[in-house]
């Protein structure tokens, strides 16, 4: 009995195949005798043949066939290298509207997913999901787990800096984390600082490098954008417990968040000591800046999800509640009532 060649092997060979040969007939003799036709010739295979044949080796595997998407862009990102820099005229016409069109595109199928989900998660804002868990339910129908993680961080940031209102979560136990920690007072001032030295450092740059220096200015806006994004959504996005489903929602805005079953948790302690034992992690993005007022041990590993797709594995992990006590007990209740279930 033969051994069929997979298809996923096929795909791929066929591309890395095609970007082969094209890449040899840009750069030969035939090429330089009638550089128009080859030009025409070669663009038709990148971005049209190229795609298609990539689209119909993987439709019937476990590929997803929006990879099409990557290899397009892969085409696009190589066609400088194939074609020589004095024929590709054409090729930056191509480009001027291929890369609008993309980010439209992704853009819409990203905003027809989120009003798809929209109706089931209007009814599961009871269970404790929001925005960003929507948002990420949809991007991750798209993409791969990683890049899905990375958009829903750049869309969550813009949104929530400007977002006015309340909690989306009606019905649950929730709990702030915000209001007496004193972050907010304290990376406010780190802002403060921040705005001050990255215009200190724009004018010092710019008299070695004005192009670099605007780079390391419109990251630091970024940064503070992306801080200040972080600290409001801490009001927006509260820790909570859910008493049907008997779980805890650790959240830090949309830096981070893991979802934890009461059954899972060993003991909840009231302390604001550094713990150093193995597999202790802080809830805050933002270490030692931060403070702490209670401890959860748990009887298993669980994953911190962070922004941009970071995971960090703990089996203990420490936050601040502004009611802790309250939080405190309201867990060793469910707990207790798990153990006589």
């Amino acid at each position: 009995m033969t051994r069929k060649f997979p298809l996923e092997y096929l795909a791929v060979f066929s591309v890395i195949l095609i970007f082969s040969f094209l890449y040899l007939l840009g750069n030969s003799q035939s090429f330089q005798l009638s550089p128009s036709i080859y030009t025409n010739a070669i663009i038709i295979d990148l971005f049209c043949t190229l795609p298609l044949v990539y689209f119909l080796l993987i439709r019937k595997t476990k590929i997803p066939n929006f990879t099409t998407l990557y290899v397009f862009l892969l085409a696009l990102g190589l066609s400088n290298f194939i074609l020589p820099y004095g024929d590709q005229s054409l090729l930056q016409r191509i480009k001027f509207f291929a890369i609008p069109a993309i980010e439209l595109g992704i853009f819409s199928m990203v905003a027809y997913k989120m009003w798809r989900l929209r109706k089931s998660f209007k009814g599961k804002q009871k269970e404790g999901l929001d925005f960003y868990d929507n948002l990420l339910a949809a991007t991750r129908e798209i993409f791969p787990m990683r890049l899905a993680s990375i958009m829903t961080t750049e869309i969550s940031v813009l949104y929530y800096l400007f977002k006015i209102g309340k909690t989306e979560n009606q019905g649950l136990e929730s709990y702030s984390y915000d209001k007496k920690s004193g972050i907010k007072m304290v990376m406010g001032v780190i802002l403060f600082l921040v705005v001050i030295e990255t215009f200190a450092m724009h004018l010092l740059v710019s008299h070695w490098n004005t192009t670099v220096a605007w780079v390391l200015t419109f990251l630091s806006i970024y940064a503070g954008f992306q801080i200040l994004s972080i600290l409001r959504s801490m009001s927006l996005r509260p820790i909570l417990i859910n008493p049907i489903t008997k779980t805890v929602s650790l959240r830090y805005g949309i830096a981070a968040q893991t979802v934890i079953p009461i059954q899972a948790i060993d003991q909840v302690e009231r302390t604001r000591k550094s713990s150093k034992e193995n597999g202790h992690i802080l809830l805050t993005p933002f270490d030692m800046l931060d403070t702490h007022n209670l401890t959860l041990h748990l009887k298993e590993e669980f994953i911190l999800n962070k922004i941009y797709g970071m995971q960090k594995m703990f089996t203990s992990i420490s936050l601040f509640v502004d009611d802790y006590e309250k939080f405190a007990l309201s867990i060793e209740d469910l707990m207790e009532n798990n153990l006589s279930d």
